[in-house]
């Protein structure tokens, strides 16, 4: 980067150069989620999202050269500039070009840079999608009429998937606890929403009539568009224009014109109620789901994961309530899956066992309510552990490795959240903040004095992203010392099997040329020496200790005595002859 010119000159310039190639183009969407240094840990998981996006746009074509003789679409491509240009220009401040940002959209991304969260992430996408949407009507109307309504019904698609992950109340109603794992920009079900690739074929421009691209969309994509989106059509819209700080979109009706051509009976009314809604009485049977569908839905539970939260009795009405609805072809291949495959997420070795308090401490984070909770801290160096007692907001469960973990702030008795640090740790440290704890170590549970206080809870806070970083600081925090070693190339190839994988990150950043040999001299960070020692002695002679000297002699001590231990005995045969001379 040059820092001559302003960031929106930068990114300008960035995309110019790709304008024309659609390879290009995605390379550099790739760049943008790798941060203006090349290394953005926490942003590259949100690239799967991006990445499934671009990818349906160059399988279709859309993305060709505007002089090619098979041009791609003027509209996709002003569309897929004016992310790319958006995302371009926050990397560009984020690696200190000048600034400000030249479009709320760009501001957008900016906070996305600096705060990766799955609805940060929406915000920036959606934000430049729906401006580029607006910006771009013309180029719309120049596109034929399947082309059209399929542009809807991609704008519905992509502001649907936003409320799975800020608003699930509007998105999934009654199953709102779904809706973050489906619309995590991280997990591989949001390609879902962002393509349309099991409807239309890989081409450009389309042909036929939406009618017949339509009768081609059977099972989940339909369920999606005409069994929750549809219903949702007006209230989806109203909360988009607010997220997004876009009351234009409350002017896009060709997605409902759209929808009744189709057959949707959506109508529109007049006044300060007014809107557009489905016709009374309108219903969509579940009965289009393919047989492959059925069984990834009938999988998707964590068995264990419920039976600790006490929902096994719901989530069991619930899957025979969904059964009744289904086929009998399908129905047998949802049941199907259920007796072939099982998860078990406890790591071995380790008996199961559910926290008592867990059920409890469930409710009061389903009720977003305050608690009194005692916990017995663990002690350091051999000493026992503490009781501590905290006033908490319990704001999540994470079940990691079969164990039950809390995410909780905690809260100040005069009734505000006490204090903004986003402190991390396996326990309670003193200040305010985040805190993380093991809920087998929680000894008592009790409403928050006074009666059961609820709390406001952070619209802007996404569990996933909060553990992530979380425990990823957590791992780091735990390297206090550094280790320098040499490695064999195959043992270099083992290191990430026995060291930590924060360690092995750090370290492979610090590594050398190998040498004459084929040795590749690094230093890795580790716990202390104790636990380099353990780890490293798995490698055998594929490694040698450089520093500390400390544990370079620990390891030449065990090596004498390993020496020692195994050294050849005598044969018989050779003290026979030595003894007759």
């Amino acid at each position: 980067m040059t820092s001559d010119v302003t960031a929106a000159v930068w990114a300008a310039r960035q995309v110019a150069r790709v304008r024309d190639d659609p390879a290009g183009r995605t390379a550099l969407m790739r760049r943008c989620y790798s941060g203006p240094y090349g290394k953005a840990p926490r942003h590259l998981p949100f690239r799967r999202a991006a990445t499934s996006f671009m990818g349906w746009q160059l399988r279709r074509g859309v993305l060709r050269p505007a002089s090619g003789d098979r041009p791609g679409s003027p509209w996709w491509r002003a569309v897929n500039e004016r992310i790319l240009r958006d995302g371009c220009e926050a990397v560009g401040l984020s690696g200190g070009l000048r600034g400000p940002a030249s479009s709320p959209t760009a501001d957008l991304w900016r906070t996305f840079a600096d705060h990766p969260t799955a609805r940060a992430w929406y915000r920036a996408h959606n934000g430049s999608v729906v401006a580029a949407y607006l910006e771009n009507r013309d180029l719309a109307e120049a596109e034929n009429e399947v082309e059209r309504f399929f542009m809807n019904v991609v704008l519905c698609r992509v502001l649907y998937a936003h409320t799975l992950v800020a608003a699930p109340r509007i998105s999934l109603g009654p199953l709102r606890p779904l809706a973050p794992f489906l619309g995590d920009p991280r997990l591989g079900m949001t390609g879902i929403f962002l393509q349309l690739s099991r409807v239309l074929p890989d081409e450009y421009p389309l042909g036929g009539t939406v009618q017949s691209h339509l009768d081609r969309e059977i099972g989940f994509g339909r369920l999606l568009d005409f069994g929750m989106i549809v219903p949702r059509l007006q209230q989806l819209y109203e909360w988009s224009a607010h997220e997004l700080s876009e009351p234009g979109l409350l002017g896009c009706v060709r997605d409902a014109q759209a929808l009744q051509e189709a057959g949707i009976p959506v109508r529109s009314e007049r006044g300060r109620t007014g809107g557009y809604h489905l016709a009374p009485g309108y219903r969509t049977r579940l009965t289009t789901l393919h047989p492959t569908e059925a069984e990834t839905l009938f999988l998707s539970g964590l068995p264990s994961a419920l039976r600790d939260l006490g929902l096994s009795e719901a989530a069991d009405t619930a899957r025979l309530k969904l059964t009744a609805t289904l086929l009998p072809s399908v129905r047998a291949s949802a049941e199907a899956s259920v007796r072939r495959f099982h998860l078990d997420a406890p790591a071995w070795f380790r008996e199961p066992s559910t926290p008592e308090l867990l059920p409890e401490l469930a409710r009061a984070v389903w009720s977003d309510r305050i608690v009194e909770l005692s916990y017995a801290r663990p002690g350091r160096d051999g000493s026992p552990a503490s009781a501590v007692s905290r006033l908490v907001e319990p704001y999540g469960l994470v079940l990691k490795a079969g164990t039950w973990y809390a995410v909780a702030r905690l809260h100040d008795r005069s009734g505000d959240a006490a204090g903004t640090g986003d402190t991390a740790g396996t326990g309670d440290r003193s200040g305010g903040g985040w805190r993380t704890y093991r809920v087998d170590r929680v000894t008592a549970l009790a409403p928050a004095p006074g009666g059961r206080e609820a709390f406001v809870r952070d619209a802007d806070f996404d569990l996933a992203a909060h553990w992530d970083a979380r425990s990823h600081e957590f791992a780091r925090a735990l390297l206090r010392t550094t280790v320098t070693v040499r490695l064999t190339s195959w043992g270099l190839g083992r290191l990430p099997a026995v060291v930590d994988g924060a360690a092995v990150e750090d370290a492979l950043a610090s590594a050398g040329a190998p040498d004459a040999d084929g040795r590749v001299t690094l230093a890795l960070p580790a716990e202390s020496e104790d636990v380099a020692h353990d780890q490293l002695a798995r490698l055998g002679a594929d490694v040698e200790v450089l520093a500390p000297a400390s544990l370079r002699a620990r390891f030449r001590e065990r090596a004498e005595a390993l020496a020692a231990l195994y050294r050849p005995e005598p044969s018989a045969g050779a003290s026979g002859a030595d003894g007759q001379r």
